[in-house]
């Protein structure tokens, strides 16, 4: 009886943990979040997201309707972490599966205060890539430099 107690009690445990990591955080440095990637010193991403634009072509022959991806959109809000108001650069480095880059997107340049972080409720920052080689990009390196 005690051994089915304590496998409970651990069993709870364990997904009261789990759950609670599920939690998202902002990405440092190197970390990957999904399909952004972030190389920065000075910004953590506080929110961000990876988007594929298609459009839809109906074949004049089959009458089938194939979607195709017209460009990738990255949006991003940064945490300053600099301990000082920055000015910043954003470029943007899209590769595909095998880590081959096959396009650029930016640069932007973005000031922000002391321990400022991005609000939600402004336009989100983003950068578009949609060269032709756009349907191979699997993720995106943000990389931020700052200004001086």
């Amino acid at each position: 009886m005690n051994k089915k107690i304590l496998m409970i009690i651990s069993i709870v445990i364990i997904i009261i943990v789990l759950s609670g990591c599920q939690e998202q955080k902002a990405v440092t440095a190197g970390e990957k979040s999904g399909q952004i990637k972030l190389r920065s010193s000075v910004v953590e991403l506080d929110k961000s997201s990876f988007n594929v634009n298609t459009i839809s072509i109906k074949d004049n022959d089959t009458g089938e309707i194939y979607d195709i991806i017209e460009s990738i959109e990255v949006k991003y809000l940064f945490k300053n972490i600099a301990r000082k108001p920055i000015n910043i650069k954003v470029s943007a480095e899209f590769y595909d599966k095998n880590d081959k880059l096959v396009g650029l997107g930016g640069p932007r340049e973005i000031n922000l205060l002391e321990n400022y972080t991005e609000k939600v409720y402004t336009p989100m920052n983003s950068i578009i890539y949609s060269g032709s080689n756009v349907a191979d990009v699997e993720y995106v390196l943000l990389i931020v430099e700052e200004k001086v």
